[in-house]
């Protein structure tokens, strides 16, 4: 095909043929792990907590070239000197699409400060070429030309286009931290500033051409005429050598000092689940720590805008054009022989173009999305979207969206991943692979544009030398009690944080070589050994360890405070003197209080402790007379007469008498009746009752006029004097014969018990005695009562 400048920046294939180039999206490297400085141009997030302690890039390069219209029948070698390679182009669709760049990262470097926060900074320059929605019959232009007789004489209509060049480069600082590190949850964000210089921009934008191509007579014979019926669009460059020839070489050198400038940004956040902590944490030196080594999350979630911002071109050799014209004719020698700067300015002042001299170029803003699955151990799945975010005619190269799945190995010093990509906003398929080893890394996006499987829509490859230093696993510690080497002051024993690594075996919190008790846990001030009663004593000198105690009695308690260890001592609650076992004597006479019966006084051991003043043998407390000898039977008192009756309570001491007289010898015809016999005469009267108004005795008396009886079976001599009486209430004549049927029934009673008639005297007095008021109910009930009183 003839080379030509013109149709190169109208038609973007021509571009695929005369431009040495390299690309951009490095999609096997930019999820890893160890991207390191390579990864803050997909997300700035990624350096914090980075698997790098620093990296440095020293330089990689990418090459990609893609379409929708051709396919190429011969591999494509993008590092051919040959800038007419033959590639066999074959037609296979209605192209929209087309891509070309060149990402060159010199050196950059990223430092991780610590847990939290990371920056990185680096040189970059980026040479960007993206076609859409280019109309098909402009492809065909550029591969068959104007004089090309299947094109000719057919109208074509409403033909776009949207083709931007740019190159430039950038100085980049990142700054990335932590937000967030909680339970299973992990957060981090990032922001990169950019500093940017352009080399330099073209755009041409075709909103809608109308045109037909034919054979005319011109005054230079004939030849084809593109007759232009509508053009409406917009053309603007850097310079008319951007346009016409674009020397990459020599303008770099004034990339930020040539008056084109701006500014960029990218922002970026990554979310990690972390489920398994126990995993990668470990305690060092009394803290938390992470094992910086090892990737922490299950599943990891990616967003970032990049590129955001551009480049205002303004310099005198800046032009924009805007067209809007109709009927308008370019030859074919017009096409041919636009070979310099002048004969490209006449050329678009012959299309009638409006013009300015400064226009801003965008960078290409993409969205970039990225879901990354720990499936086991180093095998991961990552998903990618990266969205472009710049509309269909706008100024700035843009990066055409894409989807891809990269399973991939990461082995720490070795690396493997597949993409597998929807390129070209999502229209077309295309396998890639990428291999790091050590410091180099090489892949490609696009495998089938290096070997003959088939025939490849375009090609891809990226490379690089990049040098990572990584933390360490974990601090050192060569006796692994979890006390750094540097701060363990037994660094070959292990030991606890507390004792700054000494050991500790019985964990008291004194060091075993100045514990006497390092199996037992104990107190500084028991110098490590135990003392489970807390009473000063160590155990192992303790003679009571389980009971507090004295020091002065080796441990053992002593309640009563008398010197004497409880387990010794016969009284531990009462202080008491040694030769007593420990028990109190109040009145010092030699016995124990606890076996002295009278505690308070001194006395006699035969007495168990008691005095006896006056010697009879019986203790003071027991004796009634203390002050005269007496004997045991009437309570230490004498008995004079001897009738069993003490001096103190007989009322005749110098004559024997009876008892139930006290002491007194009985009178003639007394009745004297022994203390059980006046008992058993009370219970017969207390306990006697009568069926309400009746001479009918209750069962309920029978026992006591029964033992009643016994008594005067036994006292012959006697006989028993029955007195009824009531109260007042009701007829007297009628209370009077109540009165005297009781007493009867009692008579008749005690007969059948067999007392004779002749000892019982039963009479009835009715309510003439009473002894209670009749006003009353109380005194009334006195009234009513049976009186029996023993006679001889």
């Amino acid at each position: 095909m003839k080379k030509n400048k013109l149709i190169m920046y109208l038609l973007i294939l021509t571009i695929f043929l005369t431009t040495k180039i390299n690309a951009q999206n490095f999609l096997g490297l930019i999820n890893s792990n160890y991207a390191g400085v390579n990864g803050v141009h997909f997300n700035p997030a990624s350096i914090a907590d980075s698997r790098h302690s620093f990296h440095i890039n020293l330089v990689s390069f990418g090459a990609d070239v893609s379409n929708n219209y051709y396919r190429f029948s011969k591999k494509l070698d993008l590092f051919s000197d040959n800038p007419n390679q033959n590639l066999g182009l074959e037609k296979v669709g209605r192209g929209k699409i087309a891509n070309l760049g060149a990402d060159i990262r010199l050196p950059s470097f990223m430092v991780r400060l610590n847990e939290k926060h990371s920056f990185a900074l680096g040189l970059r320059t980026r040479l960007l070429l993206s076609g859409n929605n280019i109309a098909s019959s402009l492809y065909d232009i550029a591969e068959k030309g104007l004089e090309n007789a299947s094109i000719q004489n057919l109208p074509f209509q409403n033909a776009t286009a949207n083709i931007n060049i740019h190159s430039f480069g950038e100085i980049f600082g990142t700054y990335s931290r932590v937000i967030l590190k909680k339970d299973k949850h992990f957060l981090k964000a990032g922001l990169t500033f950019k500093y940017l210089g352009g080399i330099a921009a073209t755009n041409m934008t075709i909103k809608q051409l109308d045109y037909q191509i034919n054979e005319e007579n011109t005054p230079q014979g004939i030849q084809p005429v593109m007759n232009i019926n509508r053009f409406e669009g917009r053309l603007a460059y850097s310079s008319v050598e951007s346009v016409n020839e674009l020397d990459f070489g020599s303008q770099i050198r004034n990339i930020f000092s040539n008056g084109n400038n701006g500014f960029g940004f990218d922002i970026g956040a990554v979310y990690e689940y972390r489920p398994d902590k126990e995993r990668y944490t470990y305690t060092m030196d009394g803290e938390e720590r992470e094992n910086n080594r090892m990737n922490k999350y299950k599943y990891r979630i990616g967003f970032a805008i990049t590129d955001i911002g551009g480049i205002r071109y303004k310099t005198s050799q800046t032009q924009r054009y805007d067209f809007n014209t109709t009927n308008k004719k370019i030859t074919q020698d017009q096409f041919s022989n636009t070979n310099s700067g002048d004969d490209f300015a006449g050329y678009l002042n012959l299309l009638g173009g409006q013009s300015s001299n400064n226009f801003m170029m965008s960078l290409p803003t993409t969205m970039n999305i990225s879901f990354d699955y720990n499936v086991h151990k180093k095998f991961y799945v990552n998903g990618t979207i990266i969205q472009n975010l710049l509309p269909t005619n706008s100024i700035g190269t843009r990066y055409h969206s894409l989807l891809a799945i990269t399973p991939r190995i990461e082995l720490g010093a070795v690396e493997l991943s597949a993409p597998i990509a929807l390129k070209n906003n999502y229209t077309q398929i295309a396998v890639g692979t990428m291999l790091r080893l050590g410091p180099l890394f090489i892949g490609t996006d696009n495998l089938a544009g290096f070997v003959d499987l088939y025939k490849p829509d375009g090609a891809n490859v990226y490379m690089g030398l990049s040098f990572g230093v990584f933390p360490k696993r974990r601090v050192r510690d060569r006796d692994k009690d979890g006390i750094s080497d540097k701060l363990d002051m037994c660094p070959d024993q292990v030991g606890v944080w507390a004792l700054k690594g000494c050991p500790d075996a019985d964990g008291d919190g004194i060091q075993d070589k100045e514990d006497e008790c390092p199996t037992e846990a104990g107190s500084k001030e028991m110098k490590g050994c135990p003392d489970k009663d807390n009473d000063g004593v160590r155990d192992k000198d303790d003679k009571c360890p389980d009971v507090a105690g004295k020091p002065t009695l080796e441990g053992c308690p002593d309640r009563d405070n008398d010197d004497i260890k409880d387990a010794d001592d016969e009284c531990p609650d009462e202080a008491g003197s040694k030769e007593l076992n420990g028990c109190p004597d109040k009145d010092n006479d030699g016995i124990k209080d606890k076996e002295d019966e009278c505690p308070d006084e001194a006395g006699a051991k035969e007495l168990n402790g008691c005095p006896d003043k006056d010697n009879d043998g019986i203790k003071d407390k027991d004796d009634r007379c203390p002050e005269q000898a007496g004997s045991i039977e009437l309570k230490g008192c004498p008995d004079k007469d001897g009738d069993k009756v003490a001096d103190i309570d007989d009322k005749c001491p110098d004559v024997a008498g009876l008892p139930e007289l006290q002491g007194c010898p009985p009178a003639k015809n007394e009745v004297v009746l022994t203390k059980e016999e006046i008992e058993t005469l009370k219970e017969a009267f207390d306990n006697l009752e009568f069926e309400t108004g009746k001479s009918i005795i209750k069962n309920t008396s029978f026992e006591s006029l029964s033992e009643l009886s016994d008594v005067l079976k036994k006292r012959t001599q006697y006989k028993l004097e029955i007195s009824g009486h009531t109260d007042n209430v009701g007829i007297a004549a009628t209370n009077l014969q109540l009165s005297k049927d009781r007493a009867n029934a009692i008579k008749n009673f005690l007969v059948k018990k067999g007392i004779p008639a002749n000892r019982l005297v039963a009479q009835g007095f009715g309510q003439t005695k009473p002894i209670g008021d009749n006003k009353t109910d109380k005194g009334r009930q006195k009234n009513r009562r049976v009186e029996m009183k023993i006679i001889k």
